[in-house]
């Protein structure tokens, strides 16, 4: 079995998933779960989440990383609160420029004018409950998505189904850092207008330990 890294953007995230660990372990660079597993907390969004796992890497290898966390799902991509899914194609959706109409223009882009997108690893490497998931597209931002217009614009520009802050620059550093990457996101909302009281973080992440984590590690 490849030795594996779980690595976390937020220590909410952590701790929902793991609660019987210390919090004070999340401080650490990275802790180990098991014989064959280790845990990291990194940073939140796209810049933080990059370096803190550059830095990493720097003094650690992992063959297989599993990125997980929460994600808000795109209305009408058939997907419901508490699903837990595959990202196998990330977008990067606010990286770009503004137009004199106020349009958006995603930059830069493919030789197809298609924006550039990055992909997760052979999934004949990965560990098999993450094989079992339902496969999604992501967008991942640097300003999360908050009324329901800017979601409506953004999943149909992009044709995107779950939205995060970290994703794509996590695939993207699969291929230069020599580890296969998978990346597994619980919804926890739903992309609209802004509103936290609607959020099931705690159901979610109960959810995907349930799903994954247990049957993955604990098995």
């Amino acid at each position: 079995m490849f030795r594996q890294l779980i690595a976390f953007a937020s220590s909410l995230e952590c701790q929902k998933v793991f609660p019987e660990i210390d919090t004070k372990s999340f401080k650490s660079p990275f802790f180990h779960l098991t014989d064959d597993v280790d845990v990291a907390v990194l940073d939140v969004g796209i810049l933080p989440f990059t370096v803190a796992l550059t830095s990493l890497f720097s003094k650690n290898y992992w063959p297989v990383v599993i990125q997980v966390g929460i994600a808000g799902a795109y209305m009408n991509r058939g997907l419901c609160i508490g699903d837990v899914v595959r990202v196998d194609t990330e977008i990067l959706g606010d990286q770009g420029f503004e137009k004199v109409d106020g349009s958006f223009q995603s930059w830069p882009l493919k030789e197809n004018q298609e924006p550039i997108s990055f992909s997760a690893s052979d999934l004949s490497f990965s560990p098999p409950e993450i094989r079992m998931l339902k496969g999604v597209r992501g967008l991942t931002v640097n300003t999360c998505t908050g009324t329901s217009k800017t979601a409506e614009n953004r999943c149909r520009s992009f044709n995107v189904d779950v939205e995060s802050m970290e994703g794509a620059s996590f695939l993207a550093l699969a291929p230069l850092l020599n580890f296969k990457a998978y990346e597994v996101r619980a919804i926890s909302n739903y992309v609209s207008d802004r509103n936290k009281s609607d959020w099931r973080i705690d159901d979610a992440l109960a959810h995907l330990r349930t799903k994954i984590i247990n049957p993955m590690v604990f098995s």
